[in-house]
């Protein structure tokens, strides 16, 4: 249940915009009615968070390569969107592997785009989210590859300074990138406004919460945000790594 909570605070605002996962509204709607902690079938939510063709082979593969039978366990979850120790025991070519299976489909990367991407994967990354959009690229193909685009989809942190019905405003961080190198670094944002409903997302002055899309996910400890940075910091220094390799 908390796996499969966490996992829907996470994908409701990229399916609501359109970029992952099923667009059938009947789905759409019952992710909403979980969220909101009403009575639904679970499995019926399960089947639909099945639907997001990238986020949900990175369950499947951290659960695998921990021996944990449930893709949406909290921990597996945690893992993918957050970041935890369970990360460290995927292998490098388990995940080489997951892209070319998965995400070389036809309709997808096709298997010349993946079997590349998997071929030129950093051996420092670990199938972390901050690793899809800005490394993998966008399967679906409705979402260019930009740093505005990137910095709306990593899962961003920061702490509530204000809050109103349906808005809390952040101190956080943004994603830029040096015109004349190209690095990308995050440097702090003051008055970040996101969305916010507080029956999903409890938070309280003072608390630092994580944000997917511009939307209001989950109330982070201190391990989290630090887990959550590391992670982020790992894929931008690969990004810009391959940056100046280039």
């Amino acid at each position: 249940m908390e796996g499969l909570l966490r996992a829907a605070r996470y994908c409701y605002k990229p399916n609501i915009l359109g970029y992952c996962g099923s667009q059938e509204k009947r789905g759409q709607l019952l992710l909403q009615r979980f969220l909101r902690k009403e009575k639904v079938d679970e499995d019926a939510v399960r089947n639909f968070l099945t639907t997001f063709e990238a986020a949900y082979p990175y369950l499947q593969l951290i659960a695998n390569e921990n021996e944990i039978t449930d893709p949406f366990d909290n921990k597996v979850v945690e893992a993918y969107w957050i970041g935890n120790d369970l990360l460290k025991k995927v292998r490098h070519t388990a995940f080489q592997e997951m892209i070319v299976e998965k995400f070389g489909q036809p309709h997808l990367l096709g298997k010349k785009g993946a079997e590349k991407i998997a071929q030129n994967l950093p051996t420092s990354l670990s199938p972390h989210h901050s690793v899809h959009l800005s490394i993998i690229g966008s399967l679906t193909k409705k979402l260019e590859i930009t740093v505005r685009n990137m910095d709306f989809c990593r899962i961003g942190w920061g702490t509530v300074e204000r809050k109103e019905e349906e808005i809390l405003v952040l101190t956080s961080q943004r994603l830029v990138q040096n015109k004349t190198t190209g690095r990308l670094t995050l440097e702090e944002e003051k008055g970040k406004v996101i969305l916010y409903f507080p029956q999903v997302t409890a938070a309280r002055i003072k608390d630092v919460v994580s944000f997917h899309w511009k939307c209001a996910c989950e109330v982070l400890s201190d391990k989290q945000v630090e887990s959550l940075r590391f992670y982020t910091m790992k894929t931008l220094q690969a990004l810009n790594s391959a940056q100046e390799k280039s």
